[in-house]
């Protein structure tokens, strides 16, 4: 790393995750101001001890010792140091946003994110272009069921619990496939190993070599893990309350409102009776003071249910977190698997419970759809907020609220007055303002440089990709879960991912978005295959439920309840065998990545292999 002159300590690490493009920034806050010498010893201290690890384990360093105490950079905290990975421009290329319209910049993202935050992108891309067919099939079928020509719900459950299990499967391949092209072998088993932080294990005696190891009984975390059973059941529970309550609320509203809605209410059970599905009340039939009171009537309760979504959502993450941390994991893949483990269920029951309710127990399918419509839109809304608007409110905030200006402003007159104090050249000609060769252009480079800093300082921290997961995950049981009653929604969600990869990417690149976050070993998508995995086998079984509710009695009127039953359940068992056949039948690995990575036989792996066939035809003779 090149010297020069700056007020932070920053350290360049040789041996990186990604290429030479790092700029690692290393900067120390402490609690009160180091307004005496030993203030700042201490801080020379920690800043030292900090580096020595950091060599001890690989790392080259080159250490920038603090010029003058910053009351920005030192300011009162409750962490004692704090490194992020600096952004290199101060914005995204043009072309990584206009250009790359049908793919992200996967190798770009990799070279400079890592590995973790890469993988997301390709899972995002594959997803994305997965959703193509069933898109293209749901507008199809959309446009016969306003014709009256709408086909089976029967045929199209088929094809998407089919189509889940070929989306897993391909995503096995897929995922050799990139990690092959980055030329990345995975996660190291040494870095599998690396015990957490915040991890509090005892001496205990290894149950296998008896050897005495540093660890945490397993009966305490089980007792603990337990904990996460009764916490499930209570926040289901409340789920279960507030959708009970959404529902008796909207009932009294219809009722409440009857007399503006009741000729749009009438008129649209005639047009559901001639189609089956498409509902559809032109404006001019209702008054237009009516128009806004039978929106909300009909609305509300919708979008009151994706706020509550939202909240419960929020409670239960923070619940989950300190159980998790509580069952006390020692490796951090440990800790994530089993809080994707816990959180996950609770989504699932949580994002669907609405509209389970109201497809098995009210029966009302008009009702269902609009509300998977408005889930859709406003959690796309919500989650675009939080990924991009709040992080942008944040970022600008905090540049008003500091003294950043005001610095400036004095710098910028210490630069003039300085400027005017040096004398003239002598062939220069006399002028009323300091031209720019007086002025120091390498002192204007590091306040720049270190502006900018200050700007990425106050940037939020990008946690983990959790959040981006699980938006997907949500989205993708919408999809396989109500696509036979709603062939939209495979459209709406392809149409969500295009607009989530552009802000995915901006929010880690745009100057008020996140702070770039550390580079992290991944292997694949981790955990979150099984929960794909998972989502598709609770497809079927709710896709079986929607074709017994509304479509057995008219494909076999003739048979009775036990044998309606009994054909729906084998045709579910026969659905789960064809998926379990195609996840033994595709190979994970495509033929040209497993025929690259095959090794030559090393010489002395041919001499023993030589040696084993002599011997074996000495003992057969």
């Amino acid at each position: 790393m090149e010297e020069s002159p700056t007020n932070l300590y920053r350290f360049a690490p040789a041996q990186r995750l990604v290429d030479d493009r790092s700029d690692f920034c290393f900067y120390l806050e402490l609690a009160t101001e180091p307004n005496t010498a030993e203030r700042l010893e201490d801080a020379h201290a920690i800043v030292q001890v900090t580096a020595s690890a950091l060599r001890a384990a690989g790392c080259r360093l080159s250490v920038h010792n603090l010029q003058a105490p910053d009351c920005e950079i030192l300011a009162t905290s409750k962490t004692e140091t704090q490194a992020y990975a600096l952004l290199i421009g101060s914005d995204v290329p043009d072309e990584s946003l206009t250009e790359r319209v049908a793919l992200p910049p996967l190798t770009d993202i990799y070279a400079y994110f890592g590995p973790r935050i890469a993988m997301y992108f390709a899972w995002l891309a594959f997803y994305t272009r997965m959703l193509v067919l069933p898109s293209a099939y749901g507008v199809v079928v959309h446009v016969l069921e306003m014709l009256n020509l709408a086909p089976s719900y029967t045929v199209h459950c088929v094809f998407i619990a089919i189509g889940t299990s070929l989306i897993a499967d391909m995503w096995r391949r897929r995922q050799q496939e990139i990690e092959f092209a980055w030329g990345y072998d995975g996660v190291l088993s040494s870095l599998h190993a690396t015990t957490r932080i915040e991890f509090r294990g005892e001496w205990m005696q290894d149950p296998v070599s008896g050897v005495p190891c540093f660890d945490f009984p397993h009966h305490k975390r089980l007792l603990r893990q337990l904990l996460a059973i009764p916490l499930l059941v209570f926040m289901c529970c409340l789920v279960g309350g507030y959708v009970v309550g959404l529902h008796v609320l909207s009932e009294r509203l219809r009722a409440r409102f009857s007399d503006s809605c009741d000729h749009a209410r009438d008129d649209i059970q005639e047009i559901e009776w001639g189609t089956g599905y498409w509902s559809y009340v032109p404006v001019n039939w209702i008054p237009s003071n009516d128009t806004t009171t039978c929106a909300l009537v009909s609305h509300g309760p919708s979008v009151l249910n994706a706020l509550i979504i939202h909240v419960m959502d929020v409670l239960y993450q923070l619940l989950a977190r300190k159980l998790t941390e509580f069952e006390n994991y020692r490796t951090l893949d440990e800790h994530e698997a089993h809080l994707v483990a816990k959180r996950m269920p609770f989504h699932l029951v949580n994002s669907n419970a609405s509209l389970w309710f109201l497809a098995f127990y009210v029966q009302r399918l008009d009702r269902v759809r609009e509300r998977l419509w408005i889930l859709l839109v406003a959690t796309q809304l919500l989650d675009n907020f939080k990924e991009v608007g709040l992080p942008l409110a944040i970022s600008v905030g905090g540049q008003v609220l500091t003294a950043e200006s005001k610095r400036r402003r004095r710098q910028s007159l210490q630069i003039d007055n300085g400027a005017n104090n040096q004398p003239q050249r002598k062939n220069s000609m006399p002028t009323l303002r300091p031209t720019r060769e007086w002025v120091d252009v390498a002192k204007i480079a590091t306040e720049q440089r270190l502006a900018r800093v200050l700007m990425q300082k106050r940037q939020a921290t990008y946690r983990d990709t959790f959040a981006d997961y699980k938006e997907l995950m949500v989205q993708f049981g919408y999809v396989t879960l109500y696509s036979p009653i709603f062939p939209l929604a495979a459209a709406f969600a392809w149409l969500n991912n295009m607009i989530e990869s552009r802000s995915d990417l901006l929010k880690l690149v745009n100057r008020h978005g996140y702070q770039r976050p550390i580079a992290q070993h991944a292997r694949g998508i981790g955990v979150w295959e099984k929960v794909l995995v998972s989502f598709s086998g609770v497809a079927v079984v709710v896709n079986c439920a929607l074709v017994w509710t509304y479509e057995i009695d008219e494909l076999l009127p003739s048979w009775t309840e036990l044998q309606r039953f009994a054909i729906v359940v084998g045709c579910e068992h026969v659905i789960f065998a064809v998926k379990a056949w195609l996840n033994w039948a595709v190979p994970e690995v495509p033929v040209t990545s497993s025929l690259s990575k095959k090794p030559a036989l090393s010489p002395r792996r041919q001499i023993k292999t030589a040696g084993n066939d002599e011997s074996l035809v000495a003992v057969s003779g």
